[in-house]
């Protein structure tokens, strides 16, 4: 009986992130889920009591890497702003990708109306409030000034943004390694040198 049950949660499982990569939470729908993992309604709600608990078991683990990901990469950022944090980033953000590749697209383009609903935001956020603290006080010690603080909020979306269309566009790994390396040293490598 208990593998059937699991059987079961996977096929939810797998009808779910159909359901809301292709819908996001508002549009998707539980009877679209139901039907897609081949069972009723009425069962579906046996294993989930509602939509949005359906949700969060499936994106809870990305966002839970992500942030451990925002956790550590700030804590390294302040020792190390170099090729080894780039690449660490990059292995990182691989890893990641690898293991919720799909729940991460779902988390920035379809968690509107949970309490993920702002989870790019705070991405950027995070992304600019590092920028305005460590980035600009290096710059500073540089005798840099940056002509408008406001450039900080733009290179931080973009960056996010960025990330996000790179990780949607490439299935293959290795490729999205690659391009997402790229990326990272485009934004980041020599950056004190841009805004002598």
């Amino acid at each position: 009986m208990q593998v059937l049950k699991e059987e079961m949660r996977n096929r939810i499982y797998e009808a779910a992130i159909k359901e809301f990569s292709e819908k996001g939470f508002s549009q998707a729908s539980m009877r679209d889920i139901a039907k897609g993992a081949g069972m009723t309604v009425g069962n579906l709600y046996r294993y989930f009591k509602d939509k949005e608990a359906l949700f969060y078991s499936i994106i809870s683990p990305a966002y839970d890497s992500l942030m451990e990901l925002v956790e550590k990469s700030l804590e390294l950022v302040k020792y190390r702003f170099d090729t080894s944090f780039f690449e660490f980033l990059s292995e990182q953000i691989l890893k990641i990708s690898k293991e919720h590749k799909i729940e991460l697209l779902i988390l920035f383009e379809g968690s509107e109306g949970t309490k993920y609903g702002r989870v790019k935001e705070e991405m950027v956020l995070v992304v600019e409030d590092f920028l305005k603290g460590d980035f600009l006080r290096r710059l500073k010690e540089e005798d840099v000034e940056i002509e408008d603080i406001y450039l900080l909020r733009v290179i931080a979306v973009g960056f996010v943004e960025g990330m996000t269309m790179i990780n949607r566009k490439y299935e293959n790994a290795e490729k999205l390694q690659k391009v997402a390396a790229q990326f990272i040293a485009f934004y980041f490598s020599n950056v004190f040198k841009r805004f002598e």
